[in-house]
């Protein structure tokens, strides 16, 4: 027993999970201490088109108990989740006495240069950065603070915009729980804060239970939730789409932004009705870049958009003990699809896989209900590699099933090494047992190694589903015209037949608007026609254009990352206040966003003026290091540039380095040099260390002398 503790308690690193928090010594993140305490958590929650926007409040605090560091009066933290692709991060607030200062916005490289400079003796307080997203549609954002100080929690808010899942009658969304919780530490509980507009619509909770009170004088619904690490929890809300359209547009700078759902053309198709039960063997160290709640909502939401109420799903869960959705299978409606996943949305998975013990229940499950497709969703690693011993294992799970019954397998393990297989070459360890189970049955496998979960889903639920494999929008305003639109679509080549199309972008000219929605699936083609006045317009917010801005970058992410591209994308992400892969939130020593401000003050949507002519930092030397200047002139530049610099009287003679970097951080030109005057003028014609021409796009020029940094951000043009 003492053995088993053991490794479970060596194992428990090494836990996929949505979210980590842990303090270190500044500069030393190797040494870690994961126990601080998430003390407050508060979600205000308020709908802006067909998002919702999320002001999360978060404190934190560290009790400076630990023996590595009892002796420590302050610290850094780190709070590092995940989340879907979809989300967009546009604002971060930090607590400073009774204040929140407002984050700027900045390229990435360059504010974790600043975060992280040590020789000041002054250093920002807060950095926030995201990364690329991953083949399965996640994304981790990481915010760093610093100091976390005895005695002394914390807070920081945190804004963003999450997409809504449009169903029969009602949308919804998920609540950030993974992100807040963690395996022994984490918050346990949540504060939400609904504020609602006209009607006074309630929201509803899927996978956990609540008591919403009303303020009426506060046009408030609150409530609190008890939250702890493996919970799945869906926030839903009345559909704003009536009839067979939404329209909402907000006016920015002079230019136009709107959301727009549309129901596709009514078709009528042959539907070949499907039977499924689902086995879920989800152990959770077996997957790398999976959380459970990625798999339960990707699920749930194929089977919701794939299936209709003439097909019947019933679901059975490897957890502690097995859990059975229902006692029988039910027809795929909104209603029932809330009450099969309640139970397993309420669990959290576990290190372990229950295999036999699905299988075996399977079987007696389709004996009492009869017979159906088995969908057996896992990543069990210890599958036989003899391809004799993997076929007679199978044969022996087929036999105990009746005779025809169709197997499906997605094989989610992929941490393994590939093993070499007769016949087949380098595969999956697990590949001769699965398919030796699917293949006699003509069932499908897909193997997490090679499909995103998404396409893998899709492909698996919309086989034998009636969809369009193909859906456009088209909006034509009266004397103008709408352009840079974009459709929103979690399953690209598979469009539900009666699921709204959503569609953002910007206009030109005055409505109506007319819109029309073609939709393709094999040989045929469908149309349908609106016109849109402006009686039928939800007037909407600034959020409209945020989103739309978070869109736009979110499709650059998949793009061809150039020279050009990472430039681009960095000068919309600070133009937009929205985070991306090259920017980053940091709250700097002194703000410079116009004072002190309070979260939800709209301030055009700005952060203030950043002036990239010029945007020289200096690590606090005295007065000295105030008389240092360094800039470029021209810039932006084609084919030179001079960077001037101009020294205190007192560190002529000193030596200094100039060094060039590209987006990426990576160094593409050095020099060296020991003033003799005051006023030093260098000129780069953007070449490298070996005289090759770079690439147009966005460089940092930093000059370095008596430890004191500046920094230029310089723009090469071809």
């Amino acid at each position: 027993m003492k053995i088993l503790i053991l490794v479970i308690l060596l194992l428990q690193p090494l836990l996929l999970q949505a979210a980590s928090f842990s303090v270190y010594e500044a500069g030393y993140p190797q040494h870690r201490d994961p126990n601080v305490k998430v003390t407050d958590v508060t979600d205000v929650i308020e709908r802006r088109g067909l998002y919702l926007e999320h002001n999360i409040y978060l404190t934190f605090a560290y009790d400076f108990q630990s023996w590595f560091f009892k002796n420590y009066d302050e610290l850094e933290m780190e709070w590092s989740f995940d989340v879907p692709e979809e989300v967009i991060l546009y604002d971060l607030y930090y607590q400073e006495g009774d204040s929140m200062r407002r984050a700027e916005i900045l390229d990435r490289w360059t504010a974790e240069f600043l975060f992280n400079e040590k020789t000041s003796q002054y250093r920002e307080p807060a950095l926030m950065t995201m990364s690329a997203p991953s083949r399965n549609g996640q994304v981790n954002y990481n915010l760093k603070l610093f100091p976390l100080m005895r005695n002394k929690p914390q807070t920081v808010m945190i804004k963003y915009l999450s997409p809504l899942r449009a169903t029969s009658g009602a949308v919804r969304t998920w609540l950030p729980i993974e992100q807040l919780t963690m395996t022994g530490g984490g918050a346990n509980k949540l504060k939400l804060l609904y504020r609602y507009g006209d009607p006074a619509e309630r929201p509803q909770l899927i996978g956990k239970e609540a008591v919403f009170e009303q303020d009426a004088a506060e046009r408030v619904w609150r409530t609190t939730l008890p939250i702890t690490f493996g919970e799945y929890v869906e926030f839903v809300l009345p559909s704003p789409i009536e009839d067979q359209f939404y329209l909402t547009t907000y006016e920015q700078d002079g230019n136009n932004y709107y959301q727009l759902a549309v129901y596709p053309p009514d078709l009528s198709l042959p539907n070949q009705t499907r039977k499924i039960l689902v086995l879920i063997d989800y152990n959770k160290i077996n997957t790398q870049g999976l959380t459970g709640e990625l798999l339960l909502s990707s699920l749930k939401e194929t089977i919701g958009r794939a299936l209709t109420v003439q097909d019947s799903l019933a679901l059975i869960a490897g957890f502690e003990e097995l859990v059975f959705s229902s006692p029988d299978f039910l027809p795929c409606s909104r209603e029932n699809l809330d009450y099969l996943f309640a139970p397993i949305f309420a669990k959290p998975f576990l290190s372990l896989n229950f295999s036999q013990d699905l299988l075996a229940a399977a079987a007696d499950y389709i004996a009492q209900n009869g017979t159906a497709e088995v969908l057996w969703i896992t990543n069990r690693s210890d599958f036989s590699t003899d391809k004799n011993s993997a076929e007679k294992y199978a044969a022996q799970i087929r036999a105990i099933f009746p005779e025809k019954t169709v197997f499906h397998v997605l094989d989610l393990e992929n941490k393994k090494y590939l093993t070499y297989i007769d016949d087949y070459g380098y595969m999956s360890a697990s590949f001769p047992f699965l398919r030796a189970l699917t293949h006699p049955s003509g069932g499908n496998l897909f193997f997490l190694r090679y499909h995103p979960l998404k396409t893998a889903l899709a492909a698996l639920f919309f086989e034998k589903a009636a969809h369009f494999e193909q859906v456009e929008v088209q909006a034509r305003m009266a004397n103008g015209y709408t352009y840079t639109n974009r459709i929103f679509s979690l399953f690209r080549g598979y469009y539900p037949l009666d699921f709204p199309v959503i569609q953002t972008g910007k206009f030109s000219g005055a409505f109506p608007m007319t819109v029309s929605v073609i939709a393709t699936t094999g040989d045929v083609q469908v149309k349908k026609d609106w016109i849109i006045s402006t009686s039928d317009v939800i007037p909407g917010s600034p959020e409209i254009a945020t989103a739309y801005f978070g869109n736009y970058l979110q499709e650059l992410a998949y793009e061809v990352q150039d020279n050009w591209l990472v430039s681009e994308m960095i000068d919309l992400s600070v133009e937009a206040r929205v985070l991306s892969q090259y920017t980053a939130f940091l709250v700097g020593i002194e703000s410079t966003q116009g004072g002190e401000q309070q979260p939800g003050g709209n301030d055009d949507n700005k952060g203030g003026e950043n002036d990239w002519t010029d945007p020289s930092t200096k690590v606090n030397q005295g007065e000295e290091s105030n008389q240092l200047s360094f800039s470029a002139f021209p810039n932006p530049f084609n084919p030179n540039t001079a960077l001037n610099i101009i020294l205190p009287q007192a560190w002529v003679g000193e030596r200094l380095t100039v060094e060039i970097y590209d987006v990426l951080g990576r160094k593409v030109r050095s020099f060296q040099y020991t003033s003799e005057t005051e006023v030093l003028t260098l000129v780069w014609d953007a070449t490298d260390d070996l005289g090759v021409r770079l690439p147009s796009g966005t460089y940092f020029a930093v000059v370095t002398v008596k430890n004191v940094r500046l920094t230029v951000k310089l723009l090469y043009m071809k």
